[in-house]
């Protein structure tokens, strides 16, 4: 899954070690640069995940950019940063559409 269909201009800050450095370290630059990036390619995702549910995905989106900062210390340097996001997604969608 791609994570952004963005123009050719537009870095991607998850391919970037020095950003998900900083990200790892608390910068909040860092992590703003990394929801502006990823806002989309997860909310769209999680919209498909709990049946086209605006709310309900706006809600998850925030909730896992939450999730990533507090665990943002068990992100792996030289993994993938969108599967490991993705990952959280995912499982925080399911979390959530089974408690419901």
């Amino acid at each position: 899954m791609r994570p952004c269909s963005q123009d050719a201009e537009t870095p991607d800050p998850g391919g970037d070690a020095e950003v998900l450095r900083l990200f790892r370290e608390g910068s909040a630059g860092a992590f703003e640069m990394l929801f502006a990036h990823y806002r989309r390619p997860v909310f769209d995702y999680l919209y498909r995940l709990v049946g086209r549910d605006r709310g309900m995905a706006e809600d998850l989106l925030f909730e896992v950019f939450v999730k990533i900062y507090d665990a943002r210390a068990s992100y792996k340097p030289g993994l993938r940063f969108s599967s490991w996001l993705f990952a959280i997604a995912r499982n925080h969608g399911l979390n959530s559409l089974q408690s419901r």
